[in-house]
């Protein structure tokens, strides 16, 4: 038997260690330095090494570096077939075999005997297995480039050892695995003893090896590979030690799910689903773990991939299917939707975590009804016997925080405020699953934040005053109010609207009250960095002349406190970004200098110190270009440049300034965009360019987004006089053309409306029917499925507005036809229906288009009035428009109101307010902000 003298010194040194860890032995010093190996076992005994060599022109690694240590163990007295053995698995020839060996060293023999594969049962190969042979080890060779040696020690090797090694190796290069795992299983196919058939557990290693370091592709193939060799060699057979089992699968999904990043198109997520669904093919029906694991995938592209949420409800509802059958669910769905037959026999139940996934999508999502569908899904767990938790209730509340509609933000504060009473009377009554976290109140507090209800600032300051109620009542000992409470209501004070300066006030009340009941000894009350930047805010937001000023007196105050010991708190980026914020705001002539100061400040101190709280972020850089664009200055967009390329040099320094990333280039393109400079939209476009050619070479970090492309859009509308119109059309239409993959984001219906806002801005004389051109094309595209954009009111009231600002007297009439086209399709659609704008801009075309002593007008004029009035749309802008169409109806509005009469008066701004306030309520319902 060959020994070397490293392999016996690894062994003994294992075996000692372990034995010295059970307390069984003390290792001597000399157990660890053996100067030669042990002698060789008596002649009688047998043996055999068999060593499977890849050829290749470089050793790369010991076997020792391959299986570190069950496999180095040594041989016992088992009676081993020899060369000489008419049962040997191995002829007596000593061909080598392509640079694949299988030898056999015999106690009895000096020398090593090197013999070709045959069967195990000892007959030469037919031609047909000789050639699948050739097959296979020509692939073993152009496979494995690396001549690697894999030594088994007869009967030292069991499944267990071998997975073992199958770890180690993994920990080390994945592919030494999985080259050590094909090798195995090939060895025990062949018949060669002491090799163990590889089960299920073994790929379950390998493939997890993969996942770790990210390769969820070669995972996946390693999964088709046990499917595909248990579908030819066991029938199909589940039961297989090779079978996947349900973990394998679920590590695949997983993975995949986990793999998020640039997944715009979802295509992860999809590859999750079809791993469940592979397992329903196969029989094997995935439990609701896994289900949910899907949806958790959706739920993490939600505000990513625009399918995310309508797939997660999708499997919510195929999973409520099941119930439904059962007896579970009184009626159908919301969708109406009957389960199939293959639903009911392979979706499991839904549970609390599936609901909570599913609402937690939502909150991520842009859905402009996210926070009344988190309710509604409250209702359908109720319905389902499925009892909402603290977790799946805090979840909905983060939706109500996060609403961004009127009227979403109108009920927030009311529903926040319901939803904490339900749980805390669910508390009383037993149920402690409800019992309301402090997570959850100071979500509650959040969401009132976010309302718009006039009374929103003394609710928040209400939740604060009732978690001292419940705590002294007894009700809740064990919940205080915490520091992040109190930055809740400080946060929930400087958005509520109302007087925004008395709310600043109070928000440092809060502050100082904080420092007195800490210093009594209410530790968890002990304000924090983020309490000093919410006191910022405040101000900052305080719309308040002196906004700026009062902000930066809080900060110096920390900065003083701070350096006279006072408080171990010191400002942060946080603080100095807010303070930026509120003289970006403020009407001072040297604001913006005032504002810079302060970045430059910041880069200082960092480049010389490199303390992270003092280091600039992105937000930093956006609040200073935002500023600079917001005073509409005519350096703004060279002021804004200035500070990213200065950004870029700082971050080149590799200090750990921060780079800048898409939000940055965003609102640098913005920025040009509001430029006067004739050369703006070019150098929106090639920022443009910059980004795109950066993200296709791997720069995931300035992805340009559809936020990008409508800035650019926008530039070259704002010079659509000098050809921008149809830049912005050549622009759209090639992005459009692009995959999804290699635009790295979503068409949306705002850039073909702002191609059509540069072309009524051309004034070109075939603009109209351009503009009517895109709108039929993108109706075609939708109702064919070639397209998933649908012009919305904002597509149709653009034509309109193209066609009433047509300058020229050849094409008035067809442009006026054109707009009554636009607006009657409108009308019938179904969806979308005319607003406020819409029908103030059709007054304002039949204004522009149509004789004033043309009779038809005042009819037309008056007819669509009437149904203006009836869809509950008059505002200030359709009583302007009126005016200009109609004097004589807009005259018998003033005096049936009440307003000033005369032909000095006809233009007086108090008469629109006039009409509205004396109008009927139900004529301006549904105007649109």
């Amino acid at each position: 038997m060959e020994y070397h003298t490293r392999d016996c010194r690894f062994l003994t040194r294992t075996l000692v260690t372990w034995m010295a860890a059970c307390c069984l032995i003390v290792p001597p010093a000399s157990a660890f330095t053996i100067q030669s190996p042990p002698p060789p076992p008596p002649p009688t005994r047998k043996q055999a090494i068999y060593t499977v060599e890849l050829s290749s022109s470089k050793r790369i690694n010991q076997c020792h570096n391959r299986f570190p240590l069950s496999l180095w163990g040594t041989p016992t007295d088992a009676s081993l077939p020899t060369s000489s053995s008419s049962s040997a698995p191995f002829s007596s020839d000593n061909t080598n075999n392509d640079n694949i060996l299988i030898s056999g060293h015999d106690s009895t023999s000096s020398t090593n005997a090197t013999t070709n594969i045959v069967t195990p049962l000892n007959r030469p190969l037919d031609e047909e297995e000789a050639q699948e042979a050739a097959r296979i080890k020509a692939s073993k060779k152009k496979k494995y480039q690396a001549n690697e040696t894999y030594n088994f020690w007869e009967e030292t090797l069991t499944l267990q050892s071998f997975n073992m090694d199958l770890h180690n190796l993994a920990s080390q290069d994945p592919q030494k695995a999985k080259d050590a795992l094909e090798i195995m299983n090939e060895m025990y196919r062949e018949g060669v003893p002491s090799t163990v058939e590889p089960d299920c557990r073994c790929y379950n290693t390998v493939i997890e090896a993969y996942i770790l370091v990210g390769d969820v592709t070669t995972a996946q193939e390693i999964l088709q590979s046990m499917e595909d060799r248990v579908d030819q060699e066991e029938g199909g057979n589940l039961t297989s030690v090779m079978a996947p089992s349900e973990y394998t699968y679920m590590m695949v999904a997983q993975a995949w799910a986990d793999d998020a990043k640039d997944d715009v198109s979802g295509k992860s997520a999809e590859q999750a689903e079809r791993i469940m669904r592979r397992m329903q093919e196969r029989g094997l029906p995935p439990n609701v773990k896994v289900w949910s694991i899907v949806m958790e995938g959706w739920r993490k592209r939600s505000g990513i991939a625009r399918i995310a949420m309508k797939r997660a409800e999708d499997l919510l509802q195929e999973m409520e299917a099941v119930l439904e059958t059962q007896g579970g669910v009184d009626g159908n769905d919301e969708t109406g939707d009957s389960p199939t037959t293959t639903t009911v026999a392979t979706a499991p139940p839904p549970n609390i975590i599936t609901y909570t996934s599913y609402i937690a999508g939502l909150s991520r999502s842009k859905d402009r009804c996210l926070a009344r569908k988190a309710d509604a899904t409250l209702v359908r767990m109720e319905r389902v016997g499925v009892k909402p938790d603290v977790a799946a209730y805090t979840s909905v509340l983060n939706c109500w925080a996060k609403a961004n509609n009127r009227k979403e933000r109108e009920l927030s504060a009311a529903r926040a405020l319901r939803i904490l009473d339900e749980m805390e009377k669910r508390y009383a009554r037993g149920d402690y699953q409800a019992k309301p976290s402090l997570i959850t109140y100071a979500t509650a507090i959040r969401a009132i934040g976010n309302s718009l209800d006039r009374d929103a600032a003394r609710r928040a300051e209400g939740i604060l005053k009732r978690i001292y109620e419940l705590n002294k009542s007894g009700k809740m000992p064990n919940l205080k109010p915490t520091t992040s409470i109190y930055n809740a209501v400080i946060n929930a004070l400087s958005r509520a609207p109302g007087n925004r300066l008395k709310f600043a006030q109070k928000a440092e009340k809060y502050l100082m009250e904080m420092h007195r009941r800490s210093a009594k000894g209410e530790k968890e009350v002990q304000p924090d960095v983020r309490t000093w930047a919410a006191v910022l805010r405040s101000w900052a937001m305080s719309r308040a002349p002196d906004a700026a000023e009062n902000a930066e007196r809080v900060l110096d105050q920390l900065e003083d406190m701070h350096l006279k010991g006072e408080t171990p708190i010191r400002p942060n980026y946080v603080c100095y970004t807010t303070v930026m914020g509120a003289w970006g705001h403020s009407r001072r002539h040297d604001a913006l200098d005032k504002m810079e100061a302060i970045l430059l400040r910041m880069e200082d101190h960092f480049t010389k110190t490199q303390e992270a709280d003092m280091r600039p972020n992105t937000v930093s850089y956006v609040t200073a270009i935002d500023a600079f664009v917001r005073r509409n200055d005519r350096n703004a967009a060279k002021r804004a440049q200035a500070t990213v390329d200065r950004m870029m040099k700082l971050s080149s320094m590799k200090l750990g300034h921060v780079r800048p990333t898409r939000i940055v280039f965003n609102t640098l393109i913005h920025a040009w965009s509001k430029s006067k400079e004739s050369e703006a939209a070019q150098r929106a476009e090639e920022i443009f360019k910059w980004m795109e050619a950066q993200y296709q070479a791997g720069d995931y970090l300035v992805r340009p987004d559809d936020v990008s492309l409508c800035a650019v859009l926008n530039a070259w509308a704002n010079q659509a006089d000098s050809n921008g119109a149809y830049r912005a059309q050549q622009i759209f239409d090639h992005m459009q053309s692009l995959s999804l993959e290699q635009r790295g984001f979503h068409i949306s219906i705002m850039m073909p409306n702002i191609v059509i806002k540069a072309i009524a801005r051309s004034g070109d004389v075939d603009a109209v029917s351009r503009a009517e051109d895109i709108l039929i094309r993108l109706e075609n595209d939708f109702l064919f499925d070639r397209s998933t954009l649908r012009p919305d009111v904002t597509t149709y009231s653009s034509v309109i507005n193209c066609c009433a600002y047509f300058r020229h007297n050849a094409g008035k009439a067809e442009a006026l036809e054109v707009a009554l086209r636009t607006f009657r399709k409108l009308c019938d659609m179904d969806g979308d229906k005319p607003n406020n704008i819409t029908f103030g801009t059709l007054f304002k075309a039949i204004s522009n288009l149509m004789p004033q002593e043309d009779e038809q007008r005042e009819t037309l004029t008056r007819s669509l009035f009437d149904k203006c009035c009836e869809e509950g749309l008059v505002d200030p802008f359709v009583l302007s428009q009126i005016r200009a169409a109609s004097p004589q109806l807009f005259e018998e509005l003033i005096e049936e109101t009440g307003g000033k009469r005369g032909p000095k008066s006809f233009m007086d701004p108090s008469n629109i307010e006039q009409i509205l306030d004396n109008i009927p309520t139900e004529w301006s319902a549904y105007v649109l902000d």
